[in-house]
């Protein structure tokens, strides 16, 4: 990437590190007085109206060049391999302004007080401290040399910039006001010493926030002569090492009450009468915070009437819509209790046809059940008829076979009868022609006209006796059909009749099973 080497070439331009009260130094020295001359000047001119935006604008800026510091430190070898120097990590004494300002320029009331308090007191103090003694801030980086220089050099101007246009008074309770922040600011800087001991940043590196760490000696002039006489680099939690924190907390809030004093001082020295400019300042910043509650007021006014008509029109509307509202709830009653209505209207329309439906069903169901006990009780009449046929014809049947038994027996009694009469003939003929032989054997004197009256006589006797026997024997034979002939009539007619009451018993009971199916 020869774009982003070029400009970390840039950013890493190096020269012969500044002399303290060299050249550079003084330049930079000269340029912050001058920075908070012209900020009051144009404050007083009324120009700047506004302290809290400089503050913020100052503080911004100064942020920047931290980030372009932080890029210097992980990349200053000019590569695109990041190395972070943990000793530069922006938690010291004097990165602490960047975040207070920022924070002073955007909160208000008595939190942004303490916050510009800090600044016109620690903070300034740190900054006279760094462009009185600049032995450690100056390297052969001009980048870093410059944006050191504008750190603590901002320090001074708004601090000046704070006491000229009374945001911050001197007196007493501004170190007050002060101190909660300074604590504040101690205390993170302790925790982040403690983290970085935990997690190992202390094995390879050096950090040292505030210069307060337990874990490495100090080199913060003055503190330092306590902190190393008491404190052996590794050693635990121990008194010796809260006395060291309680002292130091202690020292920076009097060098801070210093810079209380040094305000009041300079303002006694350039203001013979200092209750009047004072009163005047107190005047000028009653009448900035009359006009500002004034513009408060005023707005809060007309807010409230913005708000007044807007609620006005917000119940307006309400009201309309409650009132569409109603009519829309109305009407929809009403269709609502309409389509009841004609719901309860054809539900009872309904119900009656349900019921008359019912009420037909079961009518329909008692016909069907008497239509079924009826036929039921038809078909047992009719079977009971039929078992009663079937037994009419069995007796009928077992009388025809007793009749043709009898009738064959008759009939073999008369066979056996004319067998025994024709055997009676033959034997009376035989008898008869002997009779006859020996009549005329014996009546030799009888005219032969009186033999063949006789002979006739006998024979015609025995012609017609042998004819009645035979005419009997046919009309017996003819009879005899006639019955046989009627017999098989009968049992035909009564097998054709069964088998119809058969199929129509079938019949029966293959409708019903078909009812029976079609009602379940």
């Amino acid at each position: 990437m020869p774009f982003f080497q070029t400009i970390l070439e840039f950013l890493n331009t190096q020269w012969e590190a500044p002399q303290a009260y060299g050249v550079f130094h003084l330049i930079c020295f000269a340029l912050v007085f001058v920075t908070a001359f012209v900020l009051c000047f144009l404050w007083k001119k009324g120009i700047i109206k506004n302290t809290d935006r400089v503050v913020l604008i100052t503080a911004i800026v100064v942020g920047v060049l931290e980030i372009y510091k932080q890029i210097n430190y992980t990349f200053g070898d000019g590569s695109s391999d990041p190395y972070y120097w943990w000793y530069a990590f922006p938690w010291q004494f004097c990165s602490t302004p960047l975040y207070v300002g920022i924070l002073a320029g955007l909160t208000k009331g008595k939190v942004q007080k303490c916050f510009n308090s800090y600044l016109a007191t620690y903070a300034l103090f740190a900054g006279l401290g760094v462009m009185f003694y600049p032995v450690t801030v100056f390297t052969t980086t001009v980048g870093i040399c410059i944006q050191t220089m504008v750190c603590h050099g901002s320090m001074i101007a708004i601090g000046i910039f704070l006491f000229y246009t009374g945001r911050v008074k001197a007196h007493y309770t501004t170190l007050l006001q002060a101190l909660p922040v300074f604590g504040a600011n101690v205390s993170i800087a302790i925790l982040l010493n403690e983290l970085a001991a935990l997690i190992g940043i202390t094995e390879n590196h050096t950090f040292n926030m505030f210069f307060l760490s337990r874990h490495f000696a100090s080199d913060l002039p003055v503190y330092s002569l306590i902190h190393n006489a008491l404190i052996t680099p590794g050693e635990p939690w121990s008194l010796e090492y809260v006395l060291c924190i309680v002292l130091y907390v202690f020292g920076f809030s009097v060098c801070a009450g210093l810079m209380v004093l040094a305000a009041y001082g300079l303002k006694r020295l350039f203001d013979y009468d200092f209750s009047a400019r004072y009163a005047e300042v107190d005047k000028i910043e009653a009448e900035r915070k009359a006009r500002e509650k004034e513009e408060k007021r005023l707005n809060e006014e007309r807010i409230i009437a913005e708000t007044d008509a807007k609620l006005e029109q917000i119940k307006k509307e309400r009201a309309e819509k409650k009132e569409s509202a109603r009519v829309a709830k109305a009407e929809k009653a009403a269709r609502k209790e309409e389509a009841i209505r004609s719901r309860l209207d054809g539900e009872q329309l309904e119900k009656r046809n349900k019921k008359q439906a019912k009420q037909a069903l079961k009518e329909e169901k008692r016909r069907l059940a008497k239509e079924e006990a009826a036929k039921k009780k038809a078909i047992k009449l009719e079977e009971k008829k039929r078992i009663a046929e079937e037994k009419a014809k069995a007796k009928e049947a077992e009388k025809l076979a007793l009749l043709g038994k009898e009738i064959y027996e008759e009939k073999l009694a008369e066979k056996k009868a004319l067998e025994l009469e024709k055997q009676a003939r033959k034997e009376k003929k035989q008898t008869t022609a002997e009779f006859i032989e020996g009549f005329i054997e014996n009546i030799t004197e009888s005219s032969e006209d009186q033999k063949i009256a006789l002979l006739g006589k006998e024979i015609y006797e025995e012609k017609l006796a042998e004819k009645e026997a035979h005419e009997r024997e046919v009309q017996l034979k003819k009879e005899d059909k006639i019955k046989y002939a009627e017999l098989k009539a009968q049992q035909k007619a009564e097998a054709k009749e069964a088998e119809k009451r058969a199929l129509l018993g079938e019949e029966l009971y293959a409708k019903k099973l078909a009812e029976a199916q079609a009602e379940e």
